[in-house]
């Protein structure tokens, strides 16, 4: 008997947007159509996976949010890793089954006040990427 739960709830994250708490089935093409293509994977720190469109930044999609080093683990620095481009969404992971799984109320927490506020991401005079929030009324 299989653990896989039919729906899962996840934490979408579109650009100029608050994230959105949702409820999808846990299929591969309900995944794809939240990111509007292929899906990629990133494992992120207490549980979370984040999903992007694989084909994002080559895409027509503008950059929305930073990745940094302590999205990833709670000891590193606040350094830029990566950049999603496009929608993209936090899942849970549930490591007995090998499956996506719904978000627990304190990965929503997390993770919503995380990327609570918009970014415009830039490039400073030393190449360095910033990341730089826009509120949000």
């Amino acid at each position: 008997m299989s653990d896989r739960q039919e729906t899962i709830e996840i934490l979408v994250i579109k650009q100029d947007d608050k994230p959105i708490r949702k409820t999808i089935p846990n299929t591969l093409e309900a995944k794809q159509h939240e990111v509007g293509g292929y899906i990629e994977p990133y494992g992120l720190k207490n549980g979370a996976t984040i999903y992007c469109n694989e084909e994002g930044k080559l895409g027509s999609w503008s950059l929305n949010r930073a990745i940094r080093a302590y999205d990833l683990d709670d000891r590193a620095g606040s350094q830029i890793v990566e950049m999603m481009a496009g929608t993209f969404f936090i899942s849970g992971f549930d490591p007995e089954s090998g499956e996506d799984a719904s978000l627990t109320e304190e990965q929503f927490d997390h993770w919503t006040k995380r990327f609570h506020s918009p970014e415009i991401l830039v490039q400073n005079t030393n190449n360095e990427l910033l990341s730089v929030p826009v509120p949000i009324k």
